[in-house]
């Protein structure tokens, strides 16, 4: 018997379509010469799409991008700011192909099945280097620091650059990575460049996944090291790799790992998203935060504060980086309201000293001078204000400073 829908519940479901409690990356495309085809993918920027005036942002490559990307946008949604900076994510969709692009050898068998097509990694890497990344860098306002995330055959491509290519990202991600790919052929190409590559600068973080209820009831993790069946060796080759690099004292790499014991392959990838990028940008997070909101902290030692923290954030990320721009900003005012005027000036001589080219920055200076009837000093940074970027009530201030610093 079908069921007729009533006309009201028809129209109701028809508006539900036309609205969406969030939505999550912009669909585009990319003709490749290199693979002969045309690939989709997703760009998700932050702050719902609005980029802030001059600020250029680090780059997320995520693959299987069109199964993952909504994972990473919550894990990004919940973690910006306090634990990880503002990114663009470029997720790949996988494709038709996905076997061949992330497998970084040819074998005819894997895990008993045959393979029909395999070893392609090399084109895909050369496609994301030569077509796809100058295209993002083209379109968006990027910055020169890249992470890779993959999982499983994306988990393998991911550890195989950082062997091979180590140049072309900062961060790799490789969440229950399948290492056991031919002979474990990304493994000893990685033993070989932890022997003779400095990876200094590079951070790796490899989750794993637990698979023993697949093939044994009474194993456990402690046990799979010794295991020789066949159904052990994945999760024998990702615990030999970690092994190996605890050990590594000489390769510079920034290295950790977790053990998920309650995940299966399917289920490791949404929380192996959110320790790898805790891990991988864990010195972002702001020192000290209670020494701002105590109005007793010297401004000497809030400013101490601010300049370490950029000279951190530049060591990492590889090119200059300061605290947030709004954050000094608000911190600026929020000192001028309870009156401690020296602390204001010193953010917003922090925030115009880190953010020279942003109107915003100067706006805020030039206000806060104006309130103090500060009115040359204001004029100067409204007039930076209005070079960077004129508009009416810029140059209306301007005009007004102006009458007022001639009386």
């Amino acid at each position: 018997m079908m069921l007729m829908l009533s006309s009201a519940f028809t129209a109701y479901t028809s508006a539900a379509q036309d609205t969406f409690l969030m939505s999550v990356g912009k669909t585009d495309s990319l003709r490749s010469d290199i693979l002969g085809e045309t690939r989709e993918y997703y760009v998700h920027l932050p702050n719902g799409g609005v980029l802030a005036e001059g600020v250029r942002y680090p780059v997320v490559y995520l693959l299987d991008g069109d199964a993952l990307l909504g994972g990473l946008a919550s894990v990004l949604d919940f973690h910006t700011y306090t634990h990880t900076p503002e990114v663009i994510v470029v997720a790949i969709a996988a494709g038709d192909h996905r076997t061949r692009d992330l497998t970084i050898s040819k074998v005819d068998i894997y895990n008993n099945w045959p393979i029909a097509e395999s070893g392609g990694s090399d084109d895909f890497l050369a496609f994301l280097e030569t077509e796809l990344m100058p295209h993002i860098e083209k379109t968006y306002p990027t910055a020169p620091h890249r992470t890779l995330i993959g999982h499983s055959f994306a988990g393998l491509f991911t550890i195989d650059p950082l062997a091979r290519r180590s140049d072309l990202f900062n961060i790799f991600i490789a969440i229950d990575p399948s290492l056991k790919w031919d002979d474990q052929l990304a493994l000893k190409r990685l033993r070989e460049a932890t022997q003779s590559i400095d990876l200094s600068g590079k951070t790796l973080f490899v989750s794993l996944a637990n698979e023993i209820p697949r093939f044994s009831d009474t194993l456990s993790i402690d046990d799979v090291p010794q295991d020789t069946t066949e159904f052990s060796l994945g999760m024998r080759t990702t615990l030999e790799l970690t092994a190996m690099l605890d050990a590594d004292s000489t390769s510079g790499l920034r290295f950790a790992w977790k053990y998920y014991e309650g995940d299966l392959h399917g289920s490791v990838p949404l929380v192996s998203m959110i320790d790898g990028m805790m891990f991988a940008f864990d010195w972002w997070e702001l020192e000290s935060p209670s020494l701002f909101n105590d109005p007793s902290t010297p401004t000497d030692r809030l400013v101490e504060i601010v300049r370490n923290r950029a000279e951190k954030l530049t060591a990492n990320l590889g090119y200059p980086m300061a605290m947030e721009e709004e954050l000094l900003e608000m911190m600026g005012f929020m000192a001028a309201e309870m009156e401690q005027l020296d602390k204001a000036r010193a953010f917003f001589e922090l925030a115009v000293e880190y953010y020279p080219e942003s109107a915003a920055a100067h706006d805020a200076k030039a206000e806060f001078h104006m309130s103090q009837e500060e009115f040359r000093v204001a004029l100067v940074n409204a007039n930076e204000a209005a070079r960077i970027s004129p508009s009416p009530e810029r140059l209306s201030r301007i005009e007004l400073l102006e009458s007022k610093g001639r009386k």
